[in-house]
């Protein structure tokens, strides 16, 4: 999570110093978006209810790092996999420890997935006129 604001605020500052077009939207919000995700996923095993609706914030906030990992390619997408990866066996223990129902986590894991893909589809079409 510093990682990432860190290297939104870096990438911030610095695109004053470059020439051209400038691409400041898109590269920061993926680091914002990814920061807070990661602590959506942390409040949701921590601090959420035994009511459910933590766990459907954490398998939310995996299935959205999933598209971010993906479209990441071969930039920040190993890295962004290897947060998942903790994150998504967090959900699967809270979900065990709390006795939420596998089956509507996957759901929630696909809402977010789809949630995410949409959304940095969105990012890439409003920072590209021309996509």
């Amino acid at each position: 999570m510093l990682t990432a604001t860190y290297g939104a605020a870096v990438f911030w500052v610095q695109q004053g110093a470059i020439s051209g077009r400038e691409i400041w939207p898109l590269p920061a919000l993926v680091l914002i978006e990814w920061a807070l995700l990661g602590l959506a996923g942390f409040w949701g095993v921590s601090f959420g209810s035994s009511s459910g609706r933590g766990n459907k914030t954490a398998w939310f906030a995996s299935g959205a790092l999933l598209p971010m990992g993906i479209l990441g390619g071969f930039s920040i997408g190993p890295l962004v996999l290897l947060s998942l990866l903790p994150l998504l066996a967090a959900a699967l223990i809270a979900a065990v420890r709390t006795k939420f129902r596998l089956l509507s986590g996957l759901g929630w894991f696909g809402i977010g997935a789809l949630a995410n893909l949409l959304f940095m589809l969105l990012l890439i079409m409003l920072s590209n006129p021309s996509f």
